[in-house]
This record gives C-alpha cells, structure tokens and sequence, in this order.
C-alpha cells in the first residue's frame, strides 16, 4: 500500500479551471477586447454557475450573481479604474448588465445597501465564428503529438443559430 497516491483536497482544487470561451479570441466582435475582459467574463460565467446552485433567479427566470467591486479587484488582482474598465468593456458588448438595487429602509429608519445584480450576457456565435474556430483547431496536418488531424475531406455539418435577441431584466 506504500505506492498508491491518494487523492488530497488540495490536488482536487488544483484541477478547478475557469472556461475561456474561444469564440471571445476567434469572433471579429470580440477580438477587440482586451485579455483582463475575455478572462473576466470567464470568472463571471463560474459566479453563475454558483448562482444557479444558490437559487440566485430573479422573478424573470433570469440568473444573476452578486461580485462587488472588491472582490472583482481581488480575484483580478487589479485596481478599481481597470475594473471599470473591463465592466464597460463587457457591457459595451452586451455580455454584461447591471441592475441597481435601491436601498431598503430599516424598521430603526436607517437604510441598507444592497450591492447590484450582475447578469451575464449570451455570446453571439455566428456560422464564421464556428468556422473560425474549427479551422483554428484543424490548421496543421499533424497535431503535436503525431497523430492524424482530421481532413478537410470530412462530411459538412449544418449548424443553425438562433438570430433573437433576449431581452435585459427591467
């Protein structure tokens, strides 16, 4: 029993990733934003999924998440100018929207402040962008590895996308 390698906490939370979208580096829409925003929304996606474990919906089936200005900074390891930033960037294109929470006046008559409501935007993925993507992943005959990479000789897929729009929370 002396070789076999248990499974610590610490090995199990050293295999954790953030998901990177490549569409953010393939898309000509969202090759214009900066790296700090791509991985930013990447950390934002993970707070959902958080939100979804915690019942964090509003009454419009919409998911939302709460990362107050600190803990961006924190988690980013970066000021609150380049926060702003990166927020506006995301809004600008439409992946990120925030909802104010007006205060709440406590029974002693004082008020509280709620932090704002973070909803994350869809990303748009066109039939190019799949293209984009599937070309990037196939552009040498030979992987690193030595093994065959698909041929552009393969069978077409069909892919169809949704063209609506979905509406912001009010």
């Amino acid at each position: 029993m002396n070789d076999f390698q248990f499974i610590s906490a610490n090995e199990t939370y050293r295999n954790l990733y953030y998901q990177l979208p490549k569409v953010l580096f393939t898309s000509e829409f969202y090759k214009t934003m900066s790296n700090d925003s791509k991985i930013a929304y990447a950390m934002l996606q993970d707070r959902c999924e958080y939100s979804i474990q915690n019942n964090w919906i509003d009454q419009d089936g919409h998911i939302y998440f709460i990362f107050t200005r600190n803990e961006l900074m924190n988690i980013l390891g970066c000021k609150e100018n380049k926060i702003a930033k990166i927020k506006k960037e995301l809004k600008d294109k439409n992946l990120l929207y925030e909802k104010r929470i007006p205060p709440k006046k406590l029974p002693t008559g004082e008020f509280k402040n709620y932090p704002n409501r973070l909803y994350l935007g869809k990303l748009e993925v066109s039939a190019t962008d799949v293209y984009a993507i599937s070309n990037a992943n196939h552009t040498n005959e030979f992987s690193e590895s030595g093994k065959n990479q698909p041929s552009d000789k393969h069978d077409k897929i069909n892919v169809s996308f949704e063209s609506g729009k979905n509406q912001r929370p009010e």
